[in-house]
């Protein structure tokens, strides 16, 4: 078995903490060729630190985030003819703790599913299921196949400054490209879509994910008591003084690390956030668009961006996106303008799908209210 493994990194003040060492270190033992792509500046001590794990480092402009580093390093660095020698690549960021299992006992597993590729979280989402992508492994069944590096080329933004953009052509896209193909996947925890930001300790302990995300411990998702019972439960298998001296620089976060043996969870408090995946079948949507004139999403966030990148190609009709009256408009999103919803004159041939979540979607019912053809992405308020 040779293993191909791509890693980007990015730290806004370029150094590298102890958790991610760990992490390369263990992901080096089941690696033949280990390359870095460091997005942005790398400290001269921290440049050592990688050095000595690998001297296939490579430091780039902070564009792109991790899809562009990954086709940067593959187009321009491994190249297509070196890439179909392996028979496995590995692609994986920085943005995680752990793992608490170690890679060696994740492939082990992994291999026995035979699989075209898998990752470690799979979120259920009808047409916008996908694999997270902070940690994707690729089989040679598909790296052999032209299309995946044709992909990769066409449809990866190596200059983008837009996440939203890299998660609808890298995480959703791809995903739904290679499926759409015939390839099979797998994940290696279990899918019960708990958030993996809100609720790390059921993500662990009931999906099995063997990580813990970083961007737990901001202020934007941080869950005390969830944090604090995730951390004692991995704390008899991972230094947790590493996630400590990365959490603490990053985030300035006040949990009490040192007194986590003491600590008393209340368990009332432990919450299961479920991130709450769409139910509308891809079918639904191009019936609902087949007889109309003109298609409108509604919606300039993650969903809409994600839907608009699935369909854009396949609803000739799109128009474009369309807010609410009381929101800035941000003029064109995915290449497409965006009007105020009382823009949209209100027609028999005209549709608006409303790619919101669920809370957001229940709060512009009234302003769709008017028009006669409106689709949720949740089948629940169709009815």
């Amino acid at each position: 078995m040779k293993r191909l493994g791509i890693v980007c990194i990015y730290d806004k003040e370029g150094k590298v903490d102890r958790y991610l060492e760990y992490l390369l270190y263990d992901l080096k033992k089941v690696i033949n060729d280990l390359y870095l792509v460091v997005n942005g500046k790398l400290c001269e001590n921290d440049y050592k630190k990688l050095q000595n794990i690998t001297d296939k480092i490579y430091v780039r402009e902070n564009r792109g985030f991790d899809a562009g580093a990954y086709k940067d390093a593959i187009l321009n660095w491994i190249g297509r003819d070196r890439l179909v020698e392996y028979d496995e690549m590995v692609l994986c960021n920085d943005t995680f703790y752990g793992p608490f299992d170690s890679f060696e006992t994740i492939f082990d597993e992994m291999q026995q599913k035979k699989k075209d590729f898998w990752g470690l979280k799979f979120v259920e989402s009808k047409f916008l299921s996908h694999l997270q992508s902070y940690f994707l492994v690729f089989e040679k069944t598909v790296l052999k196949d032209p299309f995946f590096i044709d992909y990769m080329e066409s449809h990866i933004d190596e200059e983008t400054e837009d996440i939203l953009e890299v998660y609808a052509s890298f995480e959703n896209g791809l995903f739904y490209a290679l499926t759409s193909r015939g390839y099979q996947y797998a994940a290696y925890g279990n899918a019960y879509n708990y958030d993996v930001y809100l609720s790390p300790n059921f993500c662990v302990r009931e999906e099995k994910l063997p990580i813990i995300k970083k961007k737990a411990f901001a202020k934007k998702y941080l869950h005390k008591e969830n944090l604090m019972d995730v951390l004692k439960y991995v704390a008899e298998k991972y230094d947790i003084s590493m996630i400590k001296e990365n959490a603490v620089r990053l985030y300035g976060c006040d949990i009490a690390f040192d007194k986590l043996q003491t600590y008393k969870i209340s368990k009332d408090d432990l919450a299961g956030y479920v991130m709450g995946g769409t139910s509308v079948e891809e079918r639904q949507i191009l019936d609902f668009c087949r007889p109309l004139d003109e298609i409108y999403f509604y919606g300039t966030g993650m969903i809409a961006r994600r839907t608009g990148y699935i369909f854009s190609n396949r609803i000739p009709m799109l128009k474009g996106y369309v807010v609410s009256d009381d929101q800035e408009n941000v003029g064109v999103f995915g290449g497409l303008p965006v009007y105020h919803v009382g823009e949209i004159k209100n027609t028999q041939s005209i549709g608006i799908i409303v790619a919101l979540n669920r809370n957001n979607s229940e709060k512009v019912k009234e302003n769709v209210k008017a028009f006669e053809n409106v689709l949720f992405l949740f089948s629940e308020m169709n009815c």
